[in-house]
């Protein structure tokens, strides 16, 4: 039997269905899984603001991009971890382009097992949207690792992401 170590993404049909083709909606990035959905229901656009002037409607249809994570764990992987991040939302990024003028607003959950707790590289990138080189990441023992890189975010999604860490062990 031959096991493939990736995360799940589960949604309800009657809410949501797959972008467009799977290859298009559902990309694998180093134990990422990107699944762009578009809402089945209306208030989604009423929820993430994209519906029009007259508040009828979404002009274009508004997508919810899900980056499913199962990073990387142990304390010398941090550098690691926060490079999986960074592919995970520069493929999301890609995507947004790809899909073009055919996407309205978009909203983005990063959730998953980041195998990590407090002040992270990975948190830092998705709360402040980059990390500059002198940023240190702590473990319990007060060792240090530096990630000697500056990282910008250069993913131009319309919103923020929400950070959720859902542990299923």
């Amino acid at each position: 039997m031959w096991l493939v170590d990736r995360p799940g993404t589960f949604w309800r049909r009657d809410r949501f269905e797959l972008w467009g083709t799977e290859k298009l909606s559902v990309v694998h990035c180093d134990r990422v899984v990107l699944t762009i959905l578009k809402p089945k229901y209306p208030e989604f656009a009423e929820k993430i603001g994209a519906l029009d002037s007259n508040g009828t409607g979404p002009q274009k249809p508004p997508a919810l991009f899900v980056l499913n994570c199962h990073l990387k764990a142990g304390f010398t992987n941090a550098r690691r971890r926060l490079q999986q991040s960074f592919k995970a939302l520069d493929a999301a990024r890609k995507q947004v382009d790809k899909m073009g003028d055919a996407v309205g607003k978009i909203a983005v959950i990063v959730c998953g097992d980041f195998n990590s707790g407090g002040r992270t590289a990975v948190r830092e990138l998705l709360t402040t949207g980059e990390i500059h080189k002198e940023y240190r990441e702590y473990d319990d023992g007060a060792n240090t690792v530096s990630l000697s890189a500056t990282c910008l975010l250069l993913c131009s999604l319309w919103c923020a992401c929400v950070c959720v860490c859902v542990c299923l062990h």
